[in-house]
Formats: C-alpha cells, structure tokens, sequence
C-alpha cells in the first residue's frame, strides 16, 4: 500500500493510528483489547501485557488503566503519548493478547498495593473464585526471590487455605482464635 492510500485511509477516519506501522482497520474507537494488543505489536513478539491491564483482560474486578503495561525482554523507549509503559523484563505470557499468568499477575498487583486489607481482599478473591490456589502461588512467589509483602503473603495465604475469604475473618482468626488459643471454627460450611 502507497503512502498516499495510507495517508487518505487515516485522514478521512476510516483507519486510526495506534503507534508508527500499527493501525486499527476500522473507524470505531480503540477498544481496551485492541490498545493492549498495539502494545504487544509494538513491543515485539515476546511481548506480554501485565499488571491491571492483564488482570482486566482475566476478569479481575480492576479499573480499566490509563496505561498499559507491557512486559518487553529487552529496553524499549516508549513513544511519547504512548498508553503504553515497557518494562525490561522476560515473562510468560497466555491467551490473545497474550498477557502474564494469573498468579505472576497477582504477585504483580500485590506488589503495588499498599494497604494489608486490598491484599487479604485480593488474594481471598482469586483463590476462593476458584482461579488459582494457595498452593500455586507460593509456588510462584519462590519464583521470584524479591517482592514487597513476601511475610505477608505467606501468611495470608496460609489463611486464605485455612478457609479464611474475608479480611473480617482473617481478622477474627488471628485477634480472636490464635490470640485466645480457642479451636478453629469452621469456614465456608
């Protein structure tokens, strides 16, 4: 295709440009799905979408991001006005787009957060939906010898296999049973 077509296609909107070479073939806007795969085209072909863009891609209940991070093996500057992020850094990837493992994901947005409770939420949510396990997690968490909230994690999910699903039970679990040697309720009955 001649530059001139290309250049008629963009300027009467039946094309947009995403990035330099990448470009939509119809006029309706950008879908979430479609920026994410801009992203892995223009990051190359091991390209994996990650952190709150990958988890909305999985279903977690997240915000739509303003920027997509995208996970590149090698340094990529990002284009200015890009909705893209590029971070050097090998990952594995599954599904169209392809985007990182739902527990590499979660280890990610774990390692974001700030506060106890959205951690305890989080990983109370993925395990008892029955997306993941206690057990695959740290298995994933061994994989990656640093991350904020490792003692953390460790313990919330060794609750969170326990039965524990809530912060509220966590919470009654270690101030009320350990703390008063009381027997374990049962959970999820």
């Amino acid at each position: 295709m001649s530059r001139r077509v290309l250049d008629r296609l963009l300027r009467d909107g039946r094309w947009t440009a995403l990035a330099r070479g990448i470009y939509l073939v119809h006029d309706q806007a950008a879908t979430f799905p479609a920026r994410c795969w801009g992203g892995v085209l223009a990051g190359g072909a091991a390209a994996v979408v990650g952190f709150e863009a990958a988890a909305r891609l999985q279903g977690l209940e997240v915000e739509e991001p303003d920027v997509i991070d995208v996970f590149v093996p090698h340094p990529l500057r990002t284009p200015l006005h890009s909705p893209w992020r590029f971070i050097a850094s090998a990952r594995r990837g599954r599904g169209e787009p392809p985007r990182t493992m739902l527990d590499e994901t979660v280890l990610d947005l774990v390692s974001r957060m700030e506060r106890d409770g959205d951690v305890i939420a989080l990983l109370a949510d993925v395990v008892s939906g029955r997306r993941t396990t206690p057990a695959r997690l740290l298995s994933a968490l061994e994989e990656r010898p640093r991350l904020r909230h490792r003692r953390l994690l460790r313990e919330i999910l060794g609750d969170v296999g326990d039965g524990v699903h809530s912060v509220l039970e966590r919470s009654y679990r270690r101030d009320v049973e350990l703390a008063h040697g009381l027997p374990a309720g049962r959970r999820q009955v």
